[in-house]
């Protein structure tokens, strides 16, 4: 009986040196990602342009700043993906259209991306931050606030409001407004065109039509609340890995970075305007 034991138990043993074996070698396939990335500055935007998408720029390394650990529309961190994208929307989350052409930005949007980017030169001159991040997250949050279905001061016609924050895949927000931005009172939802938690929004409230207003479903108040946000820390956003920490700062994803820098990069090549549309278009 003592040999049957004894026997019995060095069995056991080579099973779990087995066992731990195996858990150590699958850990050392799994795939790391290493890059590095040279600060340039930002191209001047160009005209006459044919309308050819970027190629994908590199990721930067760690950014410096430590984002929180919510982004602003309430979505929790995203691994990132094995390899860079290689053009705007090729990612299902983000998607592709746009009314009129992936460069075509409706009239009124494109005023209030300019209207932000033109007060934050004067807020935080040091900043430098462009109209045209501020379209790229205004596109991919709410395609442009459907499509520019506004009204003629800048107040969404219909309610755009993201996903109902009860941590089925999102964070976990109970009401923090009492229902008066999102209409929920039980849980935040992100609200308007670019996607605020209604506690985020109490930090960037912002009056960007000067109508004693702060509105984050109003398209002047919620774009310049965004220039603020990724302008936060006064970051430096003439360089590219710049831009990539303000951005991941907004949404905790290296696919919504990339999306977000190509979009970007193809609106400062050159845009056109369309009528605001009389229906709300890619919902």
């Amino acid at each position: 009986m003592p040999k049957q034991r004894h026997r019995a138990k060095t069995r056991r043993t080579v099973r779990q040196r087995t066992a731990v074996a195996l858990a150590g070698s699958a850990l050392a396939v799994l795939p790391t990602l290493t890059t590095t990335a040279i600060p340039t500055p930002l191209a001047a935007p160009l005209t006459n342009q044919a309308e050819s998408l970027p190629p994908t720029t590199p990721r930067p390394p760690s950014p410096d700043i430590t984002p929180p650990t919510i982004a602003v529309d309430g979505s929790l961190p995203q691994p990132p993906l094995p390899t860079p994208l290689t053009a705007p929307g090729a990612h299902a989350s983000y998607g592709s259209y746009a009314p009129g052409g992936a460069l075509a930005i409706p009239d009124s949007m494109l005023k209030a991306y300019k209207n932000a980017a033109n007060i934050l030169a004067r807020e935080q001159p040091d900043c430098h931050l462009d109209w045209a991040l501020i379209a790229s997250i205004g596109r991919i949050e709410s395609n442009h606030a459907r499509g520019g279905y506004v009204t003629p001061n800048g107040d969404t016609l219909e309610p755009i409001l993201g996903p109902i924050l009860n941590g089925n895949g999102y964070a976990t927000i109970p009401d923090t407004d009492n229902g008066r931005y999102d209409g929920n009172t039980h849980w935040d939802r992100a609200v308007g065109p670019t996607q605020f938690i209604p506690s985020t929004w109490k930090n960037y409230a912002s009056d960007g039509n000067n109508d004693g207003i702060s509105n984050p479903s109003n398209i002047y108040d919620a774009t310049l609340a965004t220039a603020r946000y990724l302008c936060t820390d006064n970051l430096n956003l003439t360089t590219t890995p710049n831009q990539r920490t303000a951005i991941y700062r907004y949404n905790h994803s290296q696919t919504y970075v990339d999306t977000v820098i190509n979009w970007a990069n193809a609106y400062r090549n050159g845009v056109n305007t369309l009528p605001d549309s009389t229906i709300p278009i890619g919902a």
